[in-house]
């Protein structure tokens, strides 16, 4: 029988096409740095592409600043429970004091993500391994260190978790799921609970309760005198989302509670009841970050105003008592905001730098921070830490090492010095003193 000349073909057709697709995929390597390994799963893009109005720099208002007082503590990861330091008093030239190095610090297998706490005259950190650090403050002098991993644990598995401080007792949530309580002179063990499921969030304590946030998203309400449980909420987890989380805020017997599926629980402190509850997600969003829902940013509690931000793209603020919505912005953060007065400070994930209401969410004025990004390959990879708000002084950190002075009242630039270290997280002010923790596990000390 004779054969077709498609019969023929068909193997030089198929050759062809296969030829053509190892083409295709070896044009989609880098030569940059050679081949590289394409872990499997879905790409998302978390910053967020957002819309929202901003004023016209014509249009600009000076928002009116509330009066300066000087803060002689931080013992909350956010400064106090309601995660509100206020407008603190700073006298400070930027020059190192001393520096030291509090263990191990950033990597690829963990990285540092506690705030730094201080609280009568002694400053506790905790590095990327779980060992926790007491420092005086006015030496940089090491007081004494205790590592928190469990024997037959890993150090390398042990980044996340944090520090808090509340009636004489030092508490340190891990990544192996433990809580505890510690003797600030010495760091001997007072209590110790585990909770079964790792611990990213850095513990908020107040009026004799300790309250947690656990990776499977519970919050858990600790009794600080004997460690024992008394109540937990637990709510549905995404399948996406960062690797870390936030921790509350408190007041009035209220604890505000974000969780990582973008709801914002508000539960009576003491015995859980559950009050309101509202979504910082936004229905119908098809973007990329819809399946990002996370609330990274501390809600911050002032006076009876709830102020808080998702990272899919909103931010509201809500009565604490009722959970009635004030006003909302689709302006996204993962940063916490800072208040002072009526005035919020906060930068969005789009690296701006905005200035609003507090009752009205009306933006006075904002200001670019990615004009401050002189190497432009790296700007996709820089973001910025803060606001901190000290003596009519805006103060951010960018992830690069630049620490950018700006005029509360208007954005103007005062000066921009260079650490020359990576950051990650915010720094903290005591006492007209500045302490950053860069990446590497250096602790500074800035008068």
């Amino acid at each position: 029988m004779k054969k077709s000349n498609n019969f023929f073909l068909k193997p030089f057709k198929t050759f062809f096409i296969l030829l053509l697709c190892n083409a295709f995929l070896i044009s989609c390597e880098t030569f940059i740095r050679g081949k590289e390994v394409i872990l499997p799963g879905e790409r998302v893009k978390v910053i967020p592409i957002q819309a929202y109005l901003l004023p016209e720099r014509e249009n600009f208002t000076t928002p009116a600043l509330s009066g300066i007082k000087k803060n002689y503590n931080w013992s909350q990861p956010g400064g106090n429970p309601q995660n509100n330091v206020g407008h603190i008093s700073f006298d400070n030239q930027f020059r190192t004091k001393w520096e030291v190095s509090i263990g191990v610090g950033s990597s690829k297998s963990g990285r540092l993500t506690a705030t730094p706490i201080i609280i009568a005259g002694n400053i506790y950190t905790l590095d990327a391994e779980s060992k926790i650090t007491s420092f005086d403050i006015k030496s940089g002098k090491k007081i004494w260190e205790k590592s928190l991993v469990p024997d037959g644990e890993k150090k390398d598995m042990a980044f996340g978790g944090g520090i808090a401080a509340d009636h004489g007792m030092i508490l340190v949530t891990t990544a192996f799921g433990d809580i505890f309580a510690l003797d600030p002179y010495n760091g001997n063990v007072i209590w110790n609970r585990n909770l079964g499921v790792p611990v990213r969030a850095s513990p908020t304590s107040m009026n004799g309760y300790v309250y947690v946030m656990s990776v499977d998203n519970n919050i858990h309400c600790i009794d600080i005198l004997t460690g024992d449980i008394k109540w937990n909420n637990n709510w549905f987890i995404e399948s996406a989302g960062f690797l870390t989380s936030t921790n509350v805020a408190i007041d009035n017997n209220i604890v505000v509670v974000p969780y990582r599926s973008g709801e914002l629980f508000a539960f009576n402190s003491i015995n859980g009841n559950r009050l309101w509850a509202d979504s910082l997600s936004k229905k119908n969003n098809l973007s990329s970050l819809a399946v990002i829902k996370d609330i990274i940013a501390k809600p911050v509690i002032v006076k009876d105003i709830v102020i808080a931000s998702g990272h899919e793209g909103r931010t509201v603020a809500l009565d604490l008592n009722t959970g009635y919505r004030l006003w909302e912005k689709g302006i996204a953060s993962i940063q916490t905001p800072w208040v002072v007065g009526e005035t919020l400070y906060m930068i969005s994930s789009d690296k701006k730098l905005i200035t609003l209401d507090i009752n009205t969410g009306n933006i006075f004025w904002y200001k670019d921070l990615s004009l401050y990004e002189v190497n432009k390959k790296k700007a996709n990879f820089i973001q910025y830490n803060g606001p901190l708000v000290a003596n009519n002084k805006v103060l951010i950190l960018s992830t690069d090492g630049k620490l950018i002075v700006l005029d509360a009242k208007n954005g103007e630039d005062l000066n921009t010095y260079d650490i020359n270290r990576d950051f990650s997280i915010t720094p903290i002010i005591v006492d007209d003193i500045i302490y950053l923790l860069s990446d590497d596990a250096n602790l500074i000390a800035l008068y």
